[in-house]
């Protein structure tokens, strides 16, 4: 199996899903969520964008340029957790 925890439990009544952060990639666009922080980018290429989620639901401000040192914490944890399931992957797991 792959690494990481099933959101099944999340979306049932009642019940939620502890974790460090949640890191995703699809169809090339990229995000992680770590706390009330989350990053995400439209596209493989794309800039990061930034928004803190108890403030900003809707993700309207984004907050990149205000905190680029907080995007680029965010984005060396996103690095990370991809490149160990790239690793992962490739082992078959």
């Amino acid at each position: 199996p792959f690494p990481g925890h099933s959101l099944v439990r999340a979306w049932t009544k009642d019940h939620g899903v502890s974790h460090e952060f949640v890191y995703f990639r699809h169809e090339d666009n990229r995000g992680l969520r770590a706390g009330n922080w989350k990053i995400v980018a439209a596209g493989e290429g794309a800039a990061w964008e930034l928004y803190e989620m108890s403030e900003d639901r809707g993700e309207t401000r984004n907050l990149a340029a205000a905190m680029p040192e907080k995007v680029r914490a965010l984005a060396q944890q996103w690095e990370s957790a991809d490149r160990q399931w790239r690793q992962d992957n490739a082992r078959g797991r």
